[in-house]
Parts: structure tokens; sequence; C-alpha cells
């Protein structure tokens, strides 16, 4: 990516609404070999390779909802940081469970990189053609198509690609999906019940909070309250016996 925040979305797209070949090349294209991938129900890690399980989740999240609309609501990047964060929301439509639709929001944090990564570069020029009317109607566009660079193209196509090295690009080195409980519950308990009972558990814990302070309050009250009435005590008894302060 030479634009994060313009172009994330478009990637979101790719990784969460695209065919296996396109998802998987988008996934090869803007991730590092080594990048990690952190949610509520799983995790990869990062070592040389891992990019391999991020494809196998994304797949699979794919087969258990094979219809999912996705859409990014705001992007922040803190460029000092090189951080990425993106606000979306999606709907999860599990094949398993009929007539059912989990709307979730979640928040995903992309630490990106700077680092070359000689198996994105490639996989970039092949995809960057890619648009999102490709995507929705689920055709794939063969390579022939994709590459717009032809050997006999001359010297203002060499001149563009050394222009194009030398503009910063960015990769995404870790991936955190960040979901409130009240959201990843409704992948396990559907139909809105999950979310009630959680809702339910919260508000008693609430409470809980309210009386634990309460009561340490207090306890911590009573032994103050007590060591003020004794020197007050031994105030007035000291103004009444001046001699019981002396040494």
């Amino acid at each position: 990516m030479e634009n994060p925040v313009a172009e994330i979305p478009r990637v979101i797209n790719l990784l969460c609404t695209a065919p296996p070949d396109v998802q998987r090349a988008a996934i090869e294209t803007y991730f590092t070999s080594t990048a990690s991938f952190t949610h509520p129900f799983c995790r990869t890690g990062s070592f040389p390779g891992s990019i391999w399980f991020i494809v196998m989740i994304y797949r699979w999240y794919k087969i258990l909802s094979p219809h999912i609309d996705v859409a990014v609501d705001g992007v922040a990047f803190d460029e000092q940081h090189l951080r990425l964060y993106v606000s979306l929301h999606q709907n999860f439509k599990l094949w398993v469970v009929p007539f059912y639709n989990a709307p979730v929001k979640l928040v995903t944090v992309l630490q990106l990189t700077t680092d070359r990564n000689p198996t994105s570069i490639e996989r970039r020029q092949s995809l960057e053609p890619l648009t999102l009317t490709d995507v929705g109607t689920g055709q794939t566009p063969n390579a022939s198509n994709n590459i717009s660079f032809h050997a006999d193209a001359g010297n203002d196509e060499r001149t563009k690609r050394q222009g194009d090295d030398e503009k910063i690009h960015y990769w995404i080195q870790s991936q955190n999906d960040l979901y409130q409980t009240t959201e990843w519950i409704k992948f396990l308990i559907p139909w809105g019940v999950g979310v009630l009972l959680l809702v339910i558990w919260q508000f008693y814990n609430t409470l809980l909070c309210v009386a634990g302070t309460q009561i340490y309050d207090t306890l911590v009250w009573i032994p103050r309250k007590l060591y003020r009435q004794h020197f007050e005590v031994f105030d007035n008894d000291t103004k009444k016996h001046p001699h019981l302060g002396a040494d």
C-alpha cells in the first residue's frame, strides 16, 4: 500500500468478500511473510511462513459465511508508529445456522511496516488492477488482464516503474481484531440470547463493583474514625491536665 488510509477499505473488501484465489493473492500481497493475526478465537504468532496460517483462517472465515457484508466506518493512521486503526462493521451469516445474521462491530489494529517483501511485491503487481466491481461480480481476472507491463513498452514504462519504486510502500505486519464481548458472543450464542445474558452479567458485575467499593471504604473509614476519636480524647485530657503532656 502507498496510501494506507485510502487503500485499506478496498483491501478489507478483498480479504472478506473476494473469491478464494483473489483472497489468497490479497493476503500474500498486503501482508508480510511473518505477519501475525490475533482474534478473540484464534492466534497465529509471528514467525517465518506464518502468513500461511492467516490464509487458512481467512479461507475458513469464508467457508463458515460464504456471503459477508462488510463496510469501513472510519480509519485513523498513527504515522509515527506505523499503526492503522480501522473501525468497521460486518454481517456474518453462518450457513450452519439458518436464518441467522450476526451484525458485529469491531476495531482492527494493523501494525504496518515499510520492510520490503519480495513475494508481496510480485503479487501486488498482479493484484493492483483489480477493482471492487470485479469482487462484486465474483469474477477473477486472468493474468493477461492484470499485468500491464510489456517488454516493448519502452523507456516511459521503465521510468514509471522507477518512480513507483521511490514511493513508500506499507505492508501489514500484524492484525489484531478487537471486539467488545457483546459482539463476539454473537458468534457463539445466536438470536440475541448471548448478548442478553452477557449484558445482565455485566450489570451484575457493576453492582458488585459498587458493593465492593462501599464495603472497602467502610472498612477503611472505621479505623480512621476510631483513630481520630482516640486523639481527640487525648487532646482534651491534655488541655484539662497539662501535666499529662509534659515529659
